[in-house]
């Protein structure tokens, strides 16, 4: 998935980019038939030769023979979601030549759920000298652009993610 949410939380675009990965155990040739929920978001589909094209253009269903063992069944994209299966809350508070920032991520909805790989980028402003940013849980690196990425990796069950720190700002400038 990829998101851009804004300095008050908000989404601003939001695309998901999927796989449907099979691993086929099955004897003899079985013709399988997989349907979705709501297959009217899914852009971009790609499927793999198995998958027989006409049903899934007349009623988007999928009906293919499985080759044995593990293959891509299909790969798709899912455009202009109105939310995302995370939060991501910015807090800044600027004074005197510096800026204190924390960012708390969390899953929305259902923390029982568990997202494998999260990982968010953000530019610090042009007018950050320096920057010591620190996590609960993952690594975060900041490149010489001013580029800031935090590999949160898989979501921790005890505790939201939390990044903070404080940031050098030029004299006389404020955060944008």
């Amino acid at each position: 998935m990829d998101a851009t949410i804004n300095r008050d939380g908000v989404l601003v675009k939001c695309e998901i980019y999927g796989e449907v990965q099979v691993n086929a155990l099955l004897s003899g040739l079985p013709d399988l038939t997989l349907s979705f929920a709501n297959p009217s978001i899914l852009d971009d589909v790609r499927f793999h030769p198995c998958v027989r094209f006409r049903p899934w253009e007349a009623n988007q269903i999928l009906s293919f023979v499985p080759p044995d063992g593990q293959f891509k069944l299909m790969s798709y994209r899912v455009k202009k979601l109105k939310s995302t299966p995370i939060y991501v809350k910015p807090q800044l508070t600027s004074s005197a030549g510096t800026c204190r920032i924390s960012v708390m991520v969390g899953i929305r909805n259902d923390p029982g759920k568990t997202i494998d790989s999260i990982t968010l980028q953000f530019q610090l402003p042009s007018c950050v000298l320096s920057a010591d940013l620190s996590s609960n849980h993952g690594t975060v690196d900041i490149l010489t652009n001013k580029m800031c990425t935090w590999s949160i990796g898989r979501n921790p069950k005890d505790k939201a993610p939390a990044l903070t720190g404080t940031m050098v700002l030029e004299a006389g400038i404020g955060l944008p």
